[in-house]
């Protein structure tokens, strides 16, 4: 399990796309997807999806630098979003709004 405590508070969760599916171990999976700020280094994507992947509960996650979006999906019983949102805040990276 990654463990990285929160330095930045959230100040809201923006969601652009969701969805909820049932993954292959019956388990109730959901997907989120965020635009995110601080994607512009070129091993940025490589180093978000590195360290989210890392989170118990995360089953997969993708980053694509030129839209500057990252669609996760994972098992909010065993994370929570609010979690996954606030590793992406200490490693430096904003949620967008727009």
């Amino acid at each position: 399990m990654l463990c990285l405590k929160a330095i930045n508070k959230l100040g809201g969760n923006v969601v652009i796309d969701s969805q909820q599916f049932y993954g292959s171990s019956g388990g109730n999976v959901v997907n989120r997807s965020y635009k995110v700020g601080g994607m512009s280094d070129l091993y940025a994507g490589t180093e978000i999806e590195d360290a989210i992947a890392k989170i118990d509960g995360v089953k997969k996650v993708a980053a694509d630098r030129t839209s500057q979006l990252i669609s996760i999906d994972f098992d909010p019983g065993e994370v929570s979003e609010e979690w996954i949102t606030r590793t992406l805040n200490t490693m430096g990276h904003s949620i967008l709004t727009d």
